[in-house]
């Protein structure tokens, strides 16, 4: 009699071990199937509604949901160039947003998906370069560094002949 009970319990643990299981299973291949479109559609969205929103709490909280969804589209995305667009608008939130830490952020990852965007290189400088400029000497080898990077990226690119108006 006590065997028929342990075997009850062992296979209602197997059971429960086999159910969550299945449903991880399930729910990975639903998180992993969104698709990033959606969630690039719901930023710019909530984008909208910050810009037309009155109140400051409102304008933070829609920048924050925009923020979460491209971040959601950024970890579905499935390209290097669909990657790239989402970091494009999500540098210009944060620029509208003036969340420079954030902005920094986006130039190096831009830099990871496609090294050769010479915008991104050349964001990274201005970026160096506007923070030592306002009195900080630490950042001039930071800045030194970047445009040595920026320039070998524009030499490869064939952009030194070109208007630098185009960057800004």
């Amino acid at each position: 009699m006590a065997i028929r009970r342990l075997n009850r319990k062992v296979a209602f643990i197997g059971f429960s071990v086999i159910a969550f299981i299945l449903l991880g299973i399930i729910a990975a291949v639903l998180y992993l199937g969104q698709d990033p479109q959606e969630y690039i559609r719901d930023a710019e969205a909530a984008i909208e509604a910050a810009r037309a929103a009155a109140g400051e709490e409102a304008k933070e909280q829609s920048y924050k949901k925009a923020g979460r969804s491209f971040h959601n589209a950024y970890d579905r995305a499935k390209t290097d160039a669909l990657r790239e667009e989402i970091l494009l608008k999500m540098l210009d939130m944060y620029v509208e947003t003036r969340q420079w830490n954030f902005i920094l952020g986006c130039w190096e990852e831009l830099l990871k998906v496609n090294p050769a965007n010479a915008k991104a290189g050349y964001g990274r400088v201005q970026y160096f370069y506007v923070l030592s400029d306002s009195g900080d000497p630490r950042y001039w080898p930071q800045v030194q560094k970047q445009a040595s990077e920026f320039l070998e990226i524009a030499e490869d690119a064939n952009l030194l002949e070109q208007e630098r108006a185009q960057w800004q």
